[in-house]
């Protein structure tokens, strides 16, 4: 029944996703109707009709349309914008030659797919979408900073990330295996991803980095808008009897994962004669292991196949204090990564942790201060007005050209 149970339960969140976003229910022809009356009584700007495909194949990747989802009216009323979910497959299979009707496609795909079918699906979509002058936008759900298929951001108008090198230069290096984790380990342990799936990210090209964009991180996941809204207030600090914390899986040893985290338990671990710390890596119930977290005055907050972890804004809204290997070279919203102001930043080998610990464990004030900041910022970017906002200056104002372009006659149009 477990082993049932564990099988289903991916696919009845993909099915929750594909109804929330009308792929199951007639959701998208009401909504647009709705947005015709508005739009006509003066109400509300003019309906834009968006295609939203996805292969529902990664639940984590997918979840970078669940703010979508939750504000779906709140996107129509503001912008205009209905959205139109279709599986991938099912775009893929389409005799269609454009996408009459529709001012953008956004797409996405799993992070498995191999490179010369995503170059392929990428490809196939543009001839498409420049039939019709359709804007096309491919939202990355993936963990880490790098890009895999440098034909897909070639191939777009916008490419959307939850997180990018803060400074987009990096992008015009090589990285040994899919990221620059990856690269990390192959330097650092000696890693080979030579027989991966992604053996190596290749330099891009500088003028297609303009079409990146960060849009926002898995802070906004159903899973932490849940916690947000299950939780009550914290308890102070004087009320956790654990100074610091890290429930963390290890993986395998000789595994990526392993060799991320484990100088993390490491260093935790010869903490425990001066703090009393918490620090198992095998799994409990969701309900526990929050129930540690605001027992915990402090949360270690490692790597894992990318930088962030739910862990990070789980910490933030039980009011315990992130540390987390040093996160300057990222760029992401909501920015829960400011030193000194929403985090302390540790050193990758965690050879400074027992100064961090003992430095916020003989200030209570200033730990305080940390993490009332950092919860303030989770529980913002999770309003209405906060992604709104967001959506505008990512999404909205991206597309502007092409949808000036393509109202456009023809003699009105440069060349």
């Amino acid at each position: 029944m477990h082993e049932l149970k564990k099988r289903l339960k991916p696919w009845l969140k993909r099915k929750a996703l594909g109804w929330r976003m009308g792929m199951a229910t007639p959701q998208a022809g009401l909504s647009g109707a709705a947005a015709w009356k508005a739009h006509t009584l003066g109400h509300g700007p003019r309906p834009v009709h968006v295609l939203v495909a996805c292969d529902g194949a990664s639940y984590t990747s997918d979840q970078q349309f669940a703010p979508m989802t939750r504000h779906l009216k709140a996107l129509r009323r503001e912008f205009g914008h209905v959205l139109h979910f279709r599986p991938l497959d099912a775009v893929l299979k389409d005799k269609a030659p454009d996408f009459a009707g529709y001012e953008a496609v956004f797409f996405k795909f799993t992070f498995r797919t191999p490179l010369a079918q995503a170059h392929e699906i990428a490809r196939t979509l543009r001839r498409r979408a420049d039939a019709s002058g359709t804007a096309l936008v491919y939202f990355d759900g993936d963990d880490d900073q790098c890009i895999p298929w440098p034909g897909v951001l070639q191939a777009v108008d916008l490419y959307v990330k939850k997180h990018a090198f803060a400074d987009r230069s990096a992008y015009e290096r090589g990285y040994a295996g899919r990221s620059n984790l990856t690269d990390y380990a192959a330097r650092t342990f000696g890693f080979d991803f030579s027989q991966d799936h992604v053996p190596q990210i290749g330099a891009l090209p500088a003028h297609d980095l303009v079409k990146i964009k960060v849009g926002w991180n898995i802070g906004l996941d159903d899973k932490i808008h849940a916690l947000s809204k299950s939780l009550g207030t914290p308890p102070d600090m004087a009320r956790r009897d654990v100074d610091v914390m890290c429930r963390a899986s290890n993986g395998q040893p000789g595994s990526l994962l392993y060799a991320v985290r484990e100088p993390a338990n490491a260093a935790i671990q010869r903490l425990g004669d001066r703090f009393k710390v918490l620090a198992p890596t095998a799994p409990v119930p969701q309900d526990e292991y929050y129930g540690e977290m605001l027992r915990s005055k402090m949360c270690v907050c490692p790597f894992g196949f990318g930088e962030l972890c739910w862990r990070d804004f789980e910490a933030a809204l039980c009011g315990s204090l992130i540390l987390k290997p040093d996160m300057a070279h990222v760029e992401t919203a909501p920015q829960l990564f400011v030193p000194g102001e929403t985090y302390v930043p540790l050193k990758w080998d965690y050879s400074d942790l027992e100064e961090k610990v003992a430095h916020y464990a003989a200030r209570p004030q200033e730990l305080e201060r940390i993490t009332r900041a950092a919860r303030q910022v989770v529980l913002e970017s999770l309003t209405e007005r906060w992604f709104l906002d967001r959506y505008r200056a990512v999404v909205v104002q991206a597309l502007e050209p092409q949808r000036v372009a393509a109202a456009a006659p023809a003699s009105a149009l440069p060349g």
